[in-house]
């Protein structure tokens, strides 16, 4: 049987449970009664409605089985049936009082888990995701009542009861023992003592450092800590992973339905123009990575991506996303319209027609409202109001609740109306725990995997030779240890990481003795890092059982120059990688030239 299906079959074992054993003491006491009476009158005597009741239920307590008259079939199923009624009973008593008990001690065992704080909608998906894939989870709730607490302990996982901006209660949950926490809770300041107390809890952490992801709903702020991601990891206690589900969902809502395709950028028809109806936190994402996207592919030729943003205060949130983005004039016109979606000019549709104006047709529509009900008839409007064209209408919605699998039903005649749920999308395991670390390790082990590959290296050769999801995972830490190094690296020869404000930061080149000094530390940061591991250096070739390598040379000098063009091309790709995650290498210091004096070259 599937897991869902066992899962409905405990959840209506939990429904019907005592129901159940309320039925069966009835019947129970019944065909006791009747057994009872059958039997008086069998041997003749006489007993009242109270002397005969009584031994039937004498029979819970199995003190009035045992007759010596006839036993009829009544009596007989009541004998049987009775005392496991009680059985059932005391059973039940034991769990509800012992229970809470026993879950401690198993907590108290509990080690290499998740801690999810925070049990609303998006710490739900995350417990039963990691629990469907038979991972080991802890919830930390503060609200007792909270009905999805059932939920999660049916499925097997540990519920602590308290603040999660408490260091005890995260203690509780064993975070210094845990694999990784997640805080998802409703408060960007509670979410931050999460972070804060992990920290502290985890200080004499001896094993591989605590992935600790913090959900900040606050843009601006959720930007700026992505800032310090990379540069709170000397202790390597914990690596901290900052995110807004927000502008994650509109990353993922673009690759999902994407505006233009790649062709766009080099046809000769007009160039795109696009719709956002509502620009919130997630609306703005949007429009900045739809520019910075169309910039990407469309650099150098002069097209702009047409935007219309609809919204009650269009003109100051374009202001706004301008000012944050200075590149995105070059790249996209925005064409604000202050519009409240529930007012009869918007029903009308007017903004889809801009033909006077001279811009490009609509090709696409994205509604961003916060409110699920709001969105979803916003895009009904624009649906009414666009009806025979086609024209692709994707709102984003929290959950994929009812109304909306409603609103999208084909027989509805809304085929071209498409749901994206946010919660749903990011905060799949996969996604939700892929931040800036394990983005720019995976990237870098991508580019080594397919240098390995363009010179005949072979998976058996190299073990490291392999797809991400197949690395084993000491090779796995070594790459996301080498992103935590980034910084240090920048730092040595000058630079420094900023959110990224500069479109072509990708293209970035830094100087050769610049890459050199950078490379020279990474092979220095590696050797450590395997000497650490027990291995030692070995001329002959690189054996895995016996941890040895010939390339564990102290002198960078001594290095053959096919391994040193390896540090080599991880150093000068930072500036394409750190682009990928929003970040981007700024200069903080002068460069110096031979004879140390500064100099103007880059």
């Amino acid at each position: 049987m599937s897991e869902p299906g066992k899962r409905r079959w405990r959840r209506l074992g939990w429904v019907f449970e005592w129901p159940t054993i309320g039925v069966c003491a009835v019947l129970s006491i019944v065909l006791g009664y009747i057994g009872f009476a059958q039997m008086y009158e069998a041997l003749g005597e006489e007993q009242d409605f109270w002397g005969t009741l009584y031994p039937s239920l004498q029979l819970f307590v199995m003190e009035s089985g045992a007759v010596t008259g006839p036993v009829t079939w009544p009596l007989q199923v009541a004998r049987f049936l009775a005392p496991a009624v009680t059985m059932a009973t005391a059973a039940k008593a034991l769990a509800v009082v012992f229970g809470e008990q026993l879950r401690r001690v198993r907590l108290r065992l509990t080690h290499d888990h998740t801690v999810v704080c925070g049990l609303g909608r998006k710490g739900l998906l995350v417990a039963e995701a990691l629990a469907h894939g038979g991972e080991r989870v802890v919830v930390v709730e503060k609200d007792e009542s909270n009905t999805y607490v059932l939920g999660v302990r049916e499925r097997g996982v540990a519920v602590v009861l308290g603040d999660a901006a408490e260091a005890d209660v995260l203690r509780r949950a064993r975070v210094p023992q845990a694999r990784r926490v997640l805080a998802v809770c409703g408060d960007d300041g509670v979410n931050a003592s999460v972070a804060v107390h992990a920290r502290e809890l985890c200080c004499d952490r001896a094993t591989r450092p605590l992935d600790c992801v913090v959900h900040i709903v606050d843009d601006n702020l959720c930007r700026l800590l992505k800032e310090q991601e990379l540069r709170g990891t000397g202790d390597c206690t914990v690596r901290f992973e900052f995110f807004n589900a927000y502008e994650r969902g509109a990353r993922l809502l673009l690759r999902q339905h994407p505006p233009f395709d790649t062709a766009a950028a080099t046809s000769t028809d007009a160039a795109p123009h696009i719709v956002i109806v509502g620009c919130g936190t997630m609306g703005s994402s949007l429009v900045a990575q739809a520019a910075r996207e169309w910039w990407r592919v469309a650099r150098g030729t002069g097209r702009r991506l047409t935007v219309t943003v609809v919204d009650r205060e269009a003109r100051a949130r374009c202001e706004a996303i301008e000012v944050r983005w200075p590149r995105l004039p070059e790249s996209c016109d925005l064409v604000p319209v202050e519009l409240d979606v529930t007012t009869p000019q918007f029903e009308r549709g007017e903004f889809l027609d801009q033909s006077g104006s001279g811009r490009p047709p609509v090709g696409c529509v994205y509604v961003c409202l916060d409110h699920d009900s709001r969105g979803l008839t916003a895009a009904l409007a624009v649906h009414a109001g666009v009806h025979g064209r086609g024209l692709p209408i994707v709102v984003r919605i929290s959950g994929l609740s009812g109304l909306a699998r409603l609103a999208t039903c084909s027989v509805g005649g809304f085929e071209n109306l498409t749901c994206f749920s946010v919660t749903a999308g990011v905060c799949a395991p996969e996604r939700l725990f892929a931040g800036t670390h394990e983005t720019l390790a995976r990237a870098m082990h991508e580019e080594y995997a397919a240098d390995q590959t363009r010179r005949g290296v072979t998976a058996r050769e190299n073990p490291a030779v392999v797809p991400w999801e197949q690395l084993p995972d000491d090779l796995r830490e070594s790459n996301l240890r080498q992103a935590d190094h980034i910084v240090a690296k920048l730092a040595a020869v000058g630079y420094d990481i900023a959110p990224l404000t500069d479109w072509d930061a990708e293209d970035f080149v830094f100087a050769p003795d610049e890459v050199e000094a950078m490379a020279e530390m990474e092979h220095a940061r590696w050797m450590n890092e395997r000497l650490a591991a027990g291995w030692r250096y070995d001329p002959g070739d690189k054996d895995l059982e016996r941890k040895t390598s010939p390339f564990l040379l102290e002198r960078w000098e001594d290095l053959p120059e096919e391994q040193k063009d390896i540090d080599r091309g991880a150093a000068s790709d930072l500036p394409r990688l750190l682009a990928s995650v929003g970040l981007q290498v700024v200069r903080v210091a002068p460069r110096r030239g031979p004879g140390g004096g500064p100099t103007t070259d880059a």
